[in-house]
């Protein structure tokens, strides 16, 4: 990087750091505010008012438009007038009920004695005469009924003027439309033909000029129609002519009916003659909207500009046929004042905005400067001490803001004062670490238990307080998410004494940055009681296990030879003393069993087994049990089959404890029964149902306890440790399955394994 990158580089970063603090700092939010608060209301009239300027001008524009579009409307209407005018002024002239008398006469008139032909020669010179005068006329035509329409009288103009044809060149037109037209018009009434190329002899004219005819019947003295007056009048010549005339300064189409027009551009350009049928260029889109539309006039407005249209009714008798006048003007001519007001709000508004900025920079400094003071003194602060310069006697927020800021600080070292102590105080040892296991704080406990003072180990590497052999274990440990969570470590006292712990780590979040808070407690007493308890398992499965299984032995070994030789007095003895045996070895079991479930030293065969033929089994061979309390015990299946993964021995066992309750606690002569099915969710289902004295509703809560007994005088007479459920509940959780039941007292209680069902194919060969 050269020297000047460098440099530019450093400016950079130093008007970073002059601009971020000074963009979020208060004074510049309080004039920032003003300036949009200014800016938004300057928008907001200035809006306002150019959007209404914008309605009156466009509504003034358009009104001052369809003024002048319906003045020129009059020019192109007095076109098809004139028209009108000299096709009636021509059905007066002596030589067309001369024609027809004569012709009706045998060519001779009855009134002077002219012939036919005179006539003729008459009318040749007045339509000649009137060609002469409306130079926008290609032909005029007297034509009567006879002959298919033929033509009696007929000029043309042509290049070298006009001629009147002779009689071996008139054509028949009784198949033209405007003809068929002519003959469904009243007496006195005229027909404008529509725009259309000029036809000779049924074919088109290779000039290709578009014509529209005006048309007058003429009836004899009679009242029959006799034949009728045609004027032929070049369309695009007669639309150009009042275009020249007009010369208006905007953008003028006219239009008819059919889609045809003709356009004047304001420079004073007249464009050729679009006859719908052959379009140089898609026409303006007004157009579709003036031939669906039947209003008289209408404007249509876009974004480029602003159109007015006019429609001239030309005949009377056809309500669909009219010229339609439209001027068109560009948006933002027609808009320009309203255009300059918008722009002289723009200035207004920017002007009101430098004036609030001034004055909001005056009053923001004013405003703040308190507040920048409270702010530095806050800064040079150390601790929770009390701040003696803070702006308390003011009466503004600053003062109450001072006010609130004193409390707090005084309430935050009350309370940081408070947790010392609690910290301090505290049975188990806290310290916390930062993410690289620098100790940050310790507390008295942990002094306690290392024997390091807390400034000997604050600062420090947390790995102090491990010892050796584990310090490359402990700092893996550390360094996978400082070992949150809870486990058991061993930790190094001052002396280089190893001392096992309970490690509890957790991660605080404050601010930016994380923290390890550990709590540890000192186990070695717990350690101790272990290794003691061990040992007494150990003491009651071989010293006293061993002579119960001797002495249990010897008695009932007497028992068998004494026969009926010992009196009822001792074979009563000899049995007490055999049942007290059994029910001691039970109690060593059950104690036994409990211990390693507790431990998890109880080992489990797990297997997919049948379950029906299992509980049947089990059942079978604890039928001497039932006897001997005079109880039945009965089967119910509501499957035929159903498979569980479990330990055949651990399961006989819970269901023993089951059984064996259920008989004990049954009246003589009961039934107690056992179903197996499977519920909604596909569980099987082991339930154990009998009618006995039920469960008292407050002992139900720790029917699973250890050494739980709701009734510690009948569990004497009917013999039981309270372990038997205690341990059948952790049998059948190490199954994944639950144990439930329901009871009512004075009637019964049913006692539920539930566990889940595997499929057939698991089942071991």
């Amino acid at each position: 990087m050269n020297k000047h990158a460098a440099a530019g580089l450093n400016v950079s970063k130093w008007a970073r750091r002059i601009w971020q603090p000074a963009v979020v700092s208060l004074k510049n939010k309080i004039v920032m505010l003003a300036c949009a608060c200014a800016l938004l209301s300057a928008l907001l009239v200035g809006g306002i008012n150019y959007y209404r300027i914008e309605a009156i001008v466009l509504d003034a524009s358009v009104e001052t438009l369809a003024g002048e579009t319906r003045l020129m409307a009059q020019r192109f209407r007095f076109s098809y007038d004139q028209m009108k005018s000299d096709v009636q002024v021509l059905s007066q002239t002596p030589p067309i009920q001369g024609i027809a008398r004569s012709t009706m006469n045998g060519g001779v008139d009855p009134l002077d004695g002219a012939s036919t032909k005179v006539w003729q020669q008459w009318l040749g010179t007045t339509f000649a005469s009137m060609m002469a005068a409306r130079p926008d006329y290609v032909q005029l035509r007297y034509i009567g009924l006879k002959d298919q329409g033929r033509e009696l009288v007929r000029t043309n103009r042509l290049a070298s003027g006009i001629e009147i044809v002779a009689d071996a060149a008139l054509q028949q037109k009784a198949e033209e439309p405007y003809f068929q037209a002519g003959l469904a018009t009243p007496r006195n009434g005229v027909h404008f033909s529509e725009v259309t190329y000029n036809r000779e002899r049924g074919a088109l004219d290779s000039a290709l000029v578009p014509t529209v005819r005006v048309v007058m019947p003429i009836f004899d003295e009679s009242g029959t129609i006799f034949g009728m007056i045609v004027i032929n009048a070049d369309y695009s010549e007669m639309l150009r002519r009042a275009f020249v005339e007009i010369s208006p300064k905007d953008n003028t189409f006219v239009l008819n009916n059919s889609g045809d027009y003709m356009e004047y551009t304001g420079d004073g350009a007249i464009g050729r003659f679009e006859f719908r049928d052959n379009y140089s260029a898609p026409p303006p889109l007004f157009v579709d909207q003036i031939l669906k539309t039947r209003l008289d006039e209408e404007a249509f407005v876009s974004d480029s500009d602003v159109s007015y249209f006019v429609r001239l009714n030309i005949d009377p008798d056809n309500p669909d046929a009219f010229l339609g006048v439209v001027v068109r003007v560009p948006y933002a001519e027609l808009m320009s004042s309203a255009f300059q007001a918008r722009r002289d709000s723009l200035v207004w508004g920017g002007v009101l905005v430098l004036c609030c900025f001034a004055a909001s920079l005056v009053m923001a400094r004013s405003f703040t400067a308190p507040l920048n003071r409270l702010t530095a003194e806050i800064k040079h602060s150390s601790g929770h001490k009390k701040l003696e310069n803070l702006p308390l006697e003011r009466g503004d927020e600053i003062g109450e803001l001072a006010r609130a800021f004193d409390q707090k600080t005084r309430a935050l070292a009350t309370k940081e004062a408070k947790l010392t102590a609690i910290v301090d105080n505290t049975v188990d040892g806290l310290f916390t670490t930062d993410a690289q296991g620098t100790v940050e704080t310790f507390n008295r406990a942990c002094e306690g238990i290392f024997g390091y003072k807390a400034n000997e180990v604050i600062g420090r590497n947390v790995t102090m307080l491990m010892p050796a052999p584990y310090l490359g274990a402990h700092q893996g440990t550390l360094e996978q998410d400082q070992g949150l969570g809870e486990r058991e470590v061993e930790g190094s006292r001052k002396d280089a004494s190893e001392v096992p712990l309970d490690l509890s780590v957790s991660e605080v979040n404050i601010g930016d940055r994380i923290i390890y808070s550990s709590i540890v407690r000192d186990i070695s007493e717990r350690k101790r009681m272990d290794i003691m308890k061990d040992e007494f398992i150990s003491t009651v499965n071989h010293e006293l296990r061993t002579p119960l299984t001797a002495i249990q032995g010897s008695l009932g070994l007497l028992m068998a030879l004494s026969g009926n030789n010992a009196d009822t007095k001792s074979q009563k003895l000899l049995r007490l003393s055999y049942d007290s045996c059994l029910r001691l070895s039970r109690l060593v079991n059950d104690i036994l069993d409990m211990e390693k479930i507790a431990a998890g030293k109880l080992d489990y065969q797990l297997e997919v087994v049948e379950v029906c033929h299992l509980v049947a089994e089990v059942v079978e061979r604890q039928q001497s049990f039932a006897e001997k309390y005079g109880v039945e015990f009965g089967l119910r299946f509501d499957v035929t089959e159903a498979y569980v993964n479990l330990d055949q021995d651990r399961f006989d066992q819970a269901l023993v404890n089951l059984l064996s309750n259920a008989a004990k606690f049954s009246e003589y002569g009961d039934k107690v029964e056992v179903r197996v099915s499977v519920n909604s969710n596909s569980n099987v289902e082991v339930s154990v149902c009998d009618c006995g004295s039920g469960i008292p509703e407050a002992f139900r809560s720790k029917i699973f306890g250890k050494f739980a007994q709701a009734d510690g005088s009948a569990t004497r007479i009917k013999g039981g440790s309270g372990l038997g459920l205690n341990i059948t509940k952790k049998i059948i959780e190490a199954f994944d399955g639950t144990v439930t039941f329901e009871s009512e007292e004075g009637v019964g209680s049913t006692f539920t394994f539930t566990l889940p069902a595997c499929p057939a194919r698991k089942m071991r060969a």
